[in-house]
């Protein structure tokens, strides 16, 4: 029961905090390692300054604010972090709940429509295959029997019920 009631909490998968290489477009590179989880993630370097890709590509020192909760600061990662910049900077958690928010809008609206109408008749396909070291057992006449035939046992006597 208690398995039932956490559920939601238990699936978020912490980001491995091992030492990956970062390139920026000019070719250089810096360690850096992920934060977070699979709802809310990013990057930082080795030093725990928090890091985004700017407008040209390039990774550089964040601070907080922006769309995202985060902007960069300008200054891209390989220099000196700007003065007085903090380490760890993390987006608000209310910046994560708008993001779901506008997915689960995203996802509103008609339902799909039906391929197979949910009465009628409908043609499906059925697709024997027999292996060339085996012998078959039933014959064609026999699945169409069982399938579309009428009478006791047949798929098609199922549906009818």
């Amino acid at each position: 029961m208690i398995s039932l009631v956490w559920t939601g909490y238990a699936s978020a998968v912490v980001a491995a905090p091992v030492e990956q290489g970062l390139t920026q477009p000019d070719g250089r590179e810096f360690a850096a390692r992920q934060w977070g989880d699979e709802r809310l993630h990013g990057w930082e370097t080795i030093e725990g300054y928090t890091v985004v890709r700017d407008e040209a590509g390039y990774w550089s020192y964040a601070e907080a604010g922006g769309p995202g909760g985060l902007k960069s600061t300008g200054v891209i990662v390989g220099l000196a972090p700007p003065e007085g910049l903090r380490r760890g900077v993390r987006p608000k958690a209310g910046v994560w709940l708008k993001g779901v928010e506008g997915r689960a809008e995203k996802g509103r609206g008609e339902a799909p429509r039906r391929v197979v109408p949910p009465t009628g008749v409908a043609n499906i396909p059925v697709i024997l295959v027999n292996f060339s070291d085996t012998a078959t057992t039933y014959t064609a006449p026999d699945f169409e029997a069982l399938l579309f035939g009428s009478g006791n046992k047949s798929l098609k006597d199922y549906y009818e019920e």
